[in-house]
Order: structure tokens, then C-alpha cells, then sequence
């Protein structure tokens, strides 16, 4: 089955953004900025039969995400999408609703395209 994409405008707006985003988290990292850290269990394998668990601190780009969220959102694509979103009569429907299950739903923003 031969995929194609839909709505090609958006999509072309969607990479100029993500392209800038990647662009300005890797600048933050090589100019130093930290990445933030989170302690997490893993799982490990100790015998044939036999695991535990241990503590581990491990990066976490989510939270780096985060913390630069509005260097992110000030970038002109991210505006450029946000705008074409709101104007797109499909896409705007979603936005700003809470979206899922009853058991599971969870609001659905415009950040949340692109997070």
C-alpha cells in the first residue's frame, strides 16, 4: 500500500519547525546547557532464573524539553504551525479537547502535536 502524505503544507510547516527545535536543543547542549537527570529502576538479569532491580541515573531529554518549552514556542515555525493548525477546519476541531477513552483521555493541544 503506497502511503501519501495529506495535508502537504502542513507537513512542510511541521519539518521546518521540528528542524529549528532540533537545532536549537542541540546549540543548548553544545554550549553546555545540562541535561537534567532522573533516577529510574531498571531491570537486570543475574542468573538463569533470577533478576533485581537497581537505581540508575540516566539523562532526561523530556525534562530538557521542558525546560527550554517556550525558547520553543517562540521560534516563528512553531507560530507558523500553530496558526496554520488553528485555521486547518480538521485539525482545529481536536484542538484544545480532551481526547481518548473515558477511562483514558488527556487534553490535546497544539504542543502535544509536536511534544
Amino acid at each position: 500500500m503506497q502511503k501519501t502524505t495529506i495535508n502537504i503544507e502542513f507537513h512542510r510547516l511541521a519539518e521546518q519547525f521540528t528542524r529549528k527545535a532540533a537545532q536549537l536543543i542541540i546549540e543548548k547542549v553544545q554550549t553546555g546547557t545540562m541535561l537534567p537527570k532522573k533516577q529510574i529502576e531498571k531491570n537486570v538479569i543475574t542468573g538463569e532464573h533470577t533478576a533485581s532491580t537497581k537505581l540508575v541515573v540516566e539523562n532526561s531529554p523530556e525534562q530538557f524539553v521542558d525546560k527550554i518549552k517556550e525558547e520553543i514556542q517562540s521560534l516563528p515555525e512553531y507560530t507558523r504551525c500553530i496558526e496554520f493548525m488553528e485555521k486547518d477546519p480538521v485539525i482545529s476541531k481536536h484542538l484544545n479537547c480532551h481526547i481518548g477513552t473515558w477511562r483514558y483521555h488527556h487534553g490535546f493541544s497544539a504542543w502535544n502535536v509536536f511534544d
